[in-house]
């Protein structure tokens, strides 16, 4: 007579314990960190941000990033899957296009724009296909008048 394998039943459980414990962690942080800091803002109207070159392929906001009066939206699809990421503004009425970012060495399918990120006067965009699928980094930064590509990290 074999004997059952008592194992099997608990990897079962740890499974379902993971996936519970997972899915809780991340509902606890969205209603309690991330819910209220848009509430605290007070009455916020909804807006609806494009591209002014827009096209339905292009990916546009697979990727956002929002800072003080900043958000970037990243666009990976965007020129022949080269990619690019869009900077808006808000001046206390209204969000603006301010630019519009792309990296300086841009080749069909890197896929610039498929992660974003904004603290202060600097972004870093991901593009997970540049270099032969090696994948870059780009820092820009913001000057007062143009965002400047910084830095390529690979």
């Amino acid at each position: 007579m074999k004997k059952p394998n008592v194992f099997s039943g608990r990897s079962t459980i740890k499974k379902r314990f993971t996936t519970f414990l997972s899915f809780s962690l991340f509902f606890i942080l969205n209603v309690f960190f991330f819910l209220p800091t848009f509430s605290i803002a007070g009455n916020v109207d909804e807006i609806k941000l494009t591209a002014d070159d827009a096209d339905k392929k292009d990916g546009f906001s697979s990727s956002v990033s929002a800072y003080g009066n900043y958000v970037i939206i990243g666009s990976p699809s965007d020129d022949k899957n080269s990619g690019s990421a869009y900077v808006f503004k808000y001046d206390g009425s209204e969000w603006t296009e301010q630019a519009k970012l792309t990296a300086s060495d841009a080749a069909k399918k890197d896929g610039f724009g498929s992660s974003v990120s904004i603290f202060g006067e600097y972004v870093i965009i991901g593009s997970p296909s540049d270099d032969k699928n090696s994948g870059s980094a780009y820092v820009f930064k913001y000057d007062g008048s143009e965002w400047t590509e910084q830095a390529k990290l690979t």
